[in-house]
C-alpha cells in the first residue's frame, strides 16, 4: 500500500568511525583505527575526502565540491570517491548513514 513520504529520496553520508584518528601530514592524511590496529595512508585527494565526509557532507556533495575544485570530469570524480568511500568502509573507518532529503 502507498503511504505519503514512502518514495522520498534519501541522502547517503558516511561518518567517521569514533575510534578513528586523522593526522594530515603536508597532502597527505594518517588515518588509524585505534580497535583494529589498521592504519591507511591517503594522498591529497583521499584527504580531501576524508575532510568533507567529516564536515559531514553527503556523496552527491563531495563529488560535486571535488569536481569544482579538481576541475576533472564528474564520471572520473565519482568513480574515485565511491572507490575510496568503498575502501574506508572496508577497513571499518567510517559507517554508512542514510536520511531523508
Amino acid at each position: 500500500m502507498w503511504a505519503p513520504g514512502a518514495y522520498r529520496k534519501t541522502v547517503v553520508k558516511y561518518h567517521p568511525d569514533t575510534n578513528v584518528l586523522a593526522k594530515r601530514i603536508d597532502e597527505e592524511t594518517m588515518l588509524v583505527h585505534l580497535d583494529r590496529d589498521r592504519v591507511l595512508h591517503t594522498n591529497a585527494t583521499g584527504s580531501r575526502i576524508w575532510e568533507l565526509l567529516a564536515e559531514g557532507h553527503s556523496d552527491s556533495a563531495i563529488i560535486a565540491l571535488l569536481g569544482e575544485e579538481f576541475q576533472r570530469p564528474s564520471e572520473q570524480i565519482e568513480d574515485e570517491v565511491r572507490a575510496f568511500v568503498a575502501q574506508l568502509l572496508e577497513e571499518g573507518l567510517v559507517t554508512r548513514a542514510e536520511t531523508p532529503e
